[in-house]
């Protein structure tokens, strides 16, 4: 998810800003720059309205920012909230009242979806119901079926398959058909905060004191940390 869900930092700019509210306002008079704040009751409710409202669906950003969270993780947190937003955005007594962000930011059609086809493809082969997929879905995805080669199997094997094949294994193996049409792509995860922290990690490898470290050295040791529940 792109930047714009971060509404955890919203939320804590808008807790800091009630909690020095006062002595802002106290202090704005002396200001050399000619800023101005809204100091209406009006104003201040509705900050107060956005936090209760941000403060509620917290949970859903921490999950998006989790680690390794996959594509699909990401869409169940998205449809979770989805349906807390279409249950309150026309109820008056919700904290959800009026929320517009639905077809902006939440739903999977959203206008920050740039390939909304391609991404429903891949969360349905991360949860496994490819046989969910329609057809734009379906060729939207199709570069990532599985080959004959990348599968362990070839054209000719089918006939050499011995007669006395178990009726289970047979089932087993029809029932995971349609998850071998495609690689697994769990390694798609559906947040930036993700690759934010590869950027930050090698400040921690490559510190002051260890300056003079090999390339190849260096590079195996990022490889080892953040792939260390591998």
């Amino acid at each position: 998810m792109l930047n714009r869900t971060r509404w955890s930092g919203k939320l804590y700019m808008l807790r800091r800003f009630i909690s020095i509210g006062e002595e802002l306002l106290q202090e704005h008079d002396s200001w050399e720059r000619d800023i101005e704040i809204d100091d209406t009751a009006r104003f201040q409710g509705k900050v107060i309205k956005y936090v209760t409202m941000l403060s509620t669906i917290d949970d859903v950003t921490k999950s998006l920012q989790s680690n390794y969270h996959t594509l699909s993780e990401c869409r169940d947190d998205l449809d979770a909230l989805m349906e807390a937003v279409n249950e309150g955005k026309h109820d008056p007594s919700s904290v959800l009242y009026p929320c517009r962000q639905g077809q902006k930011y939440i739903y999977p059609t959203a206008d920050i979806v740039q390939y909304p086809h391609f991404e429903a493809g891949l969360v349905k082969i991360q949860k496994s119901i490819e046989n969910q997929m329609n057809e734009s879905e379906k060729a939207a995805i199709s570069n990532w079926k599985k080959s004959i080669n990348s599968s362990g199997t070839s054209s000719s094997r089918g006939a050499s398959w011995s007669k006395n094949i178990s009726e289970g294994l047979a089932k087993r193996r029809k029932r995971g058909e349609e998850t071998r049409r495609y690689i697994d792509c769990n390694f798609i995860l559906g947040s930036v905060a993700e690759v934010e922290r590869v950027f930050i990690a090698p400040k921690y490898v490559l510190s002051e004191n260890r300056r003079s470290m090999a390339p190849h050295r260096f590079e195996a040791i990022m490889i080892l940390k953040l792939n260390s529940r591998f």
